[in-house]
């Protein structure tokens, strides 16, 4: 029975979050644009066109927020992040250039699009990352 409240006490507590964190990433502006450009523009070229928009878009977006939390956090906690974050651009690089070389060998223009979506993912990710950080800093 301690268990069982146990955990309904922490559903509790993650719940909201996760609820709130789902909901932000349906609503967010950027993919909000994404979708109505794919849609504009179905065709493979113009849905790597606006991916690299979107992944553009989420750079800046990640990097905003970065620069906020420099703000925000102490000195040995952003510290940290900055070691943090120098280690996930090594890992995107890395990402992108596998991403790159996988898909290059396939063939179909499809494997263009997957490509582009895997590369945006991986810095819109990271940019949700760091707003969640943020909003916990600032509570």
């Amino acid at each position: 029975m301690k268990h069982l409240s146990t955990l309904l006490a922490l559903l509790a507590l993650l719940l909201p979050c996760s609820l709130r964190a789902a909901s932000e990433e349906k609503e967010n502006p950027i993919d909000a644009e994404l979708e109505a450009a794919m849609e504009k523009n179905p065709s493979t070229s113009g849905m790597v066109h606006a991916l690299g928009i979107a992944r553009d878009k989420w750079d800046k977006e990640m990097n905003a927020t970065y620069k906020k939390l420099k703000e925000t956090m102490e000195a040995e906690d952003f510290r940290q992040l900055v070691a943090a974050q120098k280690a996930w651009l090594a890992y995107r690089d890395a990402q992108v250039e596998q991403i790159g070389n996988y898909f290059g060998k396939k063939e179909g223009t499809v494997n263009r699009v997957n490509a582009a979506s895997l590369i945006t993912d991986l810095t819109k990710s990271r940019a949700l990352f760091l707003k969640s950080l943020l909003e916990g800093a600032e509570e």
